[in-house]
């Protein structure tokens, strides 16, 4: 039967209005809703109605007056006329009968797409459709989760059953759909923190065999609290399962372990026993086995050094023929010169600094190399005798640090491939004729400085130019 009327509402729609204050001065104002022309609202200042067509404007969302409206607050009303402003809004007081739409029920929908929306599919019941699939269906008894209308999970007063298996950031925990005592679950996904205080006991786990002395767990999960007195002994531990790091200072003490536990053979990691582990005077010679430590012992670095051992105690007598020779090897600062006497050393070659000595073969300084990047430069002749700088920028030559009357030495001043650099002189360095020279500045040309430490305030130098 063909429908006279006006046609069938899609949507819920109100007339809206918006109140504004006026200043005196401001002219324009921001609309809630923007509008396409003057006669699309009604505007009202102090109650009186404008002419759209002399008082006011509007271009999108801005209002604009043509004169500033008084000062006053709430002295400017607009009432949209454009057409009913949509909205989502139900209006209130009202009986709603919703037409059917999805899935020929009562649904809300938006218009053009009535397979997407939510429906009431049977009494305190709603559902969630997408594309004609539900994908929730609720009431105050059941929740169900969906795909395409495929029911995956549901969630009631007993609990959540999910179909398939369960993963967590797309790795499998467990295959079994349900959670029972027997579910097998990856390391970490059920910690310490989420099982409450004395719900896991040996009723609770699946066999007398579950944990075992071979049961590995990560650090800190069983301490030492949680295992009754006499539980762990010495059959359940595997080597090295307990460290000199694990056990507690002053937790194992003499009445702890049994007669000969701890003899002259026991092995020792090294350093776990040294000097501040023995009590003075608790080792004195009943407690040695005969032979266990006499010249060929083997110590340790540091475990017996002078200072354990008392003036007089090693003589010739307690050293074997050949123990300590020429050909020992001392430890640094074992041996120093107030151990030697000055004519052992001479017979050997050795050199003093207090004696003149002519030397039968060559001596040389080391060369120190200084690349110069920097505004000024600063030699160190405690260093060496000899330098050599290559000039990287115009710089100047400082006072040396650690000068010291009488040396002597050269420095070598060399150009980069650049050229073209100069060094300037600090007061200390004395030239002859008083004048600093000027170097050649061409591109890896060689200059040489010969210097001899004058006093500490004065480096007589000469300087040598142009070198090949």
């Amino acid at each position: 039967m063909t429908y006279i009327g006006n046609p069938q509402g899609t949507g819920f729609s109100k007339i809206d209005s918006q109140q504004f204050s006026g200043t005196g001065s401001a002219t324009a104002f921001t609309m809630r809703h923007s509008v396409g022309q003057p006669e699309h609202v009604s505007v009202y200042v102090n109650n009186v109605r404008q002419d759209p067509h002399m008082a006011y404007t509007v271009s999108g969302t801005t209002l604009t007056f043509t004169e500033a409206p008084s000062n006053a607050t709430n002295n400017i009303y607009v009432v949209y006329l454009g057409g009913a402003i949509n909205t989502t809004e139900l209006p209130p007081d009202v009986n709603l009968s919703l037409r059917g739409g999805i899935i020929n029920a009562p649904s809300i929908h938006r218009h053009g797409e009535i397979q997407t929306g939510a429906y009431f599919p049977a009494a305190n019941t709603v559902a969630l459709v997408q594309g004609g699939k539900e994908i929730l269906r609720a009431n105050n008894s059941l929740l169900e989760l969906k795909i395409s209308g495929t029911t995956i999970a549901t969630v009631n007063s007993t609990g959540i059953n999910i179909t398939g298996g369960i993963f967590d950031d797309g790795a499998q925990i467990t295959t079994t759909p349900t959670i029972s005592a027997n579910t097998q679950f990856n390391a970490g996904v059920i910690t310490a923190h989420a099982i409450a205080t004395g719900n896991v006991g040996k009723t609770e786990l699946k066999s007398s065999d579950l944990l075992s002395a071979n049961t590995q767990f990560n650090a800190g999960i069983i301490t030492q609290h949680a295992i009754a007195a006499g539980n762990v002994v010495t059959s359940k531990l595997n080597d090295a399962a307990v460290t000199g790091a694990k056990i507690a200072d002053n937790t194992i003490s003499a009445a702890k372990m049994t007669s000969a536990f701890i003899n002259a053979n026991t092995d020792f990691a090294s350093a776990l026993v040294d000097a501040s582990n023995i009590k003075a005077d608790a080792i004195n010679p009943q407690h040695i086995a005969d032979g266990a430590i006499n010249a060929n012992t083997m110590i340790a670095a540091n475990i017996i050094d002078a200072s354990n051992i008392k003036a007089g105690a090693v003589g010739a007598s307690e050293l074997a023929t050949g123990a300590v020779s020429a050909n020992t090897k001392m430890a640094a600062d074992v041996v120093g010169a107030r151990e030697l006497r000055i004519g052992n050393v001479a017979a050997a070659n050795g050199v003093f600094t207090h004696n003149a000595h002519t030397y039968a073969k060559a001596q040389r300084s080391r060369v120190e190399t200084v690349t110069v990047g920097a505004a000024n430069v600063t030699i160190d002749l405690a260093n060496t005798n000899v330098f050599n700088l290559t000039l990287g920028t115009n710089s100047n030559l400082n006072r040396p640090s650690n000068i010291t009357v009488g040396q002597a030495g050269t420095i070598f001043v060399s150009q980069d491939g650049t050229g073209s650099r100069t060094l300037s002189y600090s007061s200390v360095w004395d030239f002859v004729g008083g004048t600093a020279p000027t170097l050649t500045t061409t591109a890896s040309a060689v200059d040489r400085i010969d210097y001899v430490v004058f006093s500490t305030s004065r480096i007589q130098a000469v300087a040598t130019l142009a070198y090949s």
